[in-house]
C-alpha cells in the first residue's frame, strides 16, 4: 500500500478532521505529531526537537498497523529557503524526518499522512517517490458540499429545512465555517430559549451583511448565463455550476482542453469577456464586477491575451518569444507597443463576445432567469436552461499565428 499521503489545502478544509476519520474507519491507531509539539519538547534545542521526532515515529512503530499524521507539514522547512541564521538548525530537522521517512528504522505498517497548506514550501526531497510523493488536495466546498456539512452539523435540527440559501450566503467558506456557524446559531436560539431556525443560520453566516438587491442579483445572473453559454459554444470546458452568492456570482468551469490553438484561445478569451458583454447588450451598462482582483475576468482575459502576444507566437507578433506573461505581466506591460497590441487584441475579443451574446439573447436570458429564482444550478441544470447552444467560431482567425501551446 502507498507509504504516504501529503493532503494539500486552505485552513479549515478538514485536513486534521480526515486523518482522524480515515484512522477511525481503518480501525488503525493515530498517532500525531508536528513541528510545534515536537520543538516544544524539553527546552525546545535541536536535540531536544530530534528526539521527540524520533520518539513520534517510534510510537507509530510500536503500534502498527497504524496511521501517523504529521500537522502543518510545511513548517518544517525547505532548505533551499531558509534564512542563512537558521539554516543550520533547519537542515538538521528536514534530514532528520527524511531519515524517519526511509532510513535504517523498519517503517513497515506505518501510513504517514501530513496536512499542509502550502505545498510549495515543503523541501523537495521530503516529496520525492518513496517518502510522502502523493499529493490529494483538498479544496474548498462548493454550494452542494456546504449544504452537505451543514446538514451533517446540524444533525437532528431543522430536518426538513431547505439548506440552500444558507450554503449560497456562506459559499467560500470552509467546513470549519461551517461548524462555526451552527454553533454561533444554536447559541443565539439557547439565549432566547427556543430552537434553532434558519433565521439564527443566515445571520450567523453574514455576520451583519446584506442580501444582494434583486437589481444586481439580475446584473449577476445574466453575467454568469453569459459565461455559461460562451462555454458550451466555444467548446472550452464544461459548466459544473452557476451561483448567486452574497457577495457576487461564479461560473464553476472545468476545462478540457490541455493543448491550445489560435481559434480555442481566442474562444477562451471571448468566454472570459462574455460577462460583461452580455451586461452591456441586455442592461446598457457595463459593471465593474468583470474586473477588480488578479482572478477577474478582466484580469485572466489580459493575461490571455499577453500569452498570445508574448508566449505562444498566434498573434501579430508571429514565432516570438518575449516572456511568461504570469512572471513577467508588469515588464511585458512596458515593453514599447505591446500594451497595445494586447489591447487591440482583447477589442477584437470583446467584439467577438458582442456577437456571441447577441445571437444567444433567448439562451442566456432563460438561463439568467432560472439562476436569478434558484440561486444555484448544477451541470443538468444549465445545460436544460440553455438549451441547444450552435458552436461559435471567432471571425478572428485571418491573421499571424497557426500553430499550439501546451497549457
Amino acid at each position: 500500500m502507498p507509504r504516504g499521503l501529503v493532503l494539500a489545502g486552505p485552513p479549515g478544509t478538514g485536513k486534521t478532521l480526515f486523518a482522524r476519520s480515515f484512522a477511525r474507519s481503518a480501525g488503525l491507531p493515530l498517532v500525531i505529531g508536528s513541528l510545534a509539539q515536537w520543538q516544544s519538547t524539553g527546552d525546545g534545542h535541536l536535540g531536544d526537537c530530534l528526539s521527540a521526532m524520533k520518539k513520534c515515529f517510534s510510537d507509530a512503530r510500536a503500534a502498527a498497523p497504524s496511521i501517523l499524521f504529521i500537522d502543518e507539514l510545511y513548517g518544517i522547512g525547505d532548505r533551499e529557503a531558509f534564512h542563512p541564521r537558521a539554516r543550520d538548525y533547519g537542515a538538521q530537522v528536514v534530514n532528520g524526518l527524511l531519515e524517519e521517512l526511509d532510513g535504517a528504522s523498519d517503517r513497515t505498517g506505518v501510513v504517514v499522512l501530513a496536512a499542509t497548506n502550502h505545498v510549495s514550501r515543503i523541501d523537495k526531497a521530503i516529496l520525492r517517490p518513496g517518502r510522502l510523493d502523493r499529493v490529494a488536495r483538498i479544496e474548498m466546498p462548493d454550494v452542494p458540499a456546504l449544504v452537505g456539512i451543514l446538514r451533517t452539523q446540524l444533525g437532528d435540527d431543522l430536518p426538513s429545512a431547505d439548506l440552500l440559501p444558507i450554503a449560497l450566503a456562506g459559499r467560500g467558506g470552509s467546513g470549519a465555517s461551517v461548524a462555526s456557524w451552527v454553533r454561533q446559531a444554536r447559541g443565539t436560539a439557547r439565549r432566547a430559549g427556543r430552537g434553532i431556525e434558519v433565521a439564527d443560520l443566515l445571520a450567523a453566516v453574514r455576520e451583519g451583511r446584506v442580501q444582494v438587491p434583486a437589481d444586481e442579483r439580475r446584473r449577476i445572473a445574466i453575467h454568469e448565463a453569459a459565461h455559461a453559454c460562451a462555454a458550451v459554444a466555444c467548446s472550452i470546458g464544461t459548466v459544473h455550476a452557476l451561483t448567486i452568492h452574497d457577495t457576487g456570482g461564479v461560473t464553476q468551469l472545468i476545462p478540457t482542453a490541455r493543448t491550445t490553438t489560435r481559434s480555442e484561445v481566442m474562444g477562451i478569451v471571448v468566454y472570459l469577456l462574455a460577462g460583461r458583454a452580455a451586461e452591456k447588450a441586455f442592461l446598457g451598462s457595463i459593471s465593474a464586477g468583470a474586473g477588480g482582483s488578479a482572478t477577474s475576468d478582466l484580469a485572466l482575459a489580459t493575461r490571455a491575451a499577453f500569452g498570445i502576444e508574448a508566449s505562444w507566437g498566434l498573434d501579430t507578433l508571429g514565432p516570438m518569444w518575449l516572456g511568461d506573461p504570469e512572471q513577467d505581466f508588469t515588464m511585458l506591460a512596458c515593453v514599447p507597443g505591446f500594451a497595445a497590441s494586447a489591447r487591440d487584441l482583447l477589442l477584437r475579443c470583446e467584439a467577438e463576445a458582442d456577437r456571441l451574446v447577441t445571437q444567444n439573447e433567448a439562451a442566456i436570458r432563460r438561463c439568467a432567469e432560472r439562476l436569478f429564482d434558484a440561486g444555484h444550478l448544477d451541470a443538468e441544470a444549465v445545460l436544460e436552461a440553455l438549451g441547444p447552444i450552435p458552436p461559435f467560431r471567432t471571425a478572428d482567425l485571418d491573421r499571424t499565428g497557426a500553430g499550439t501551446h501546451s497549457g
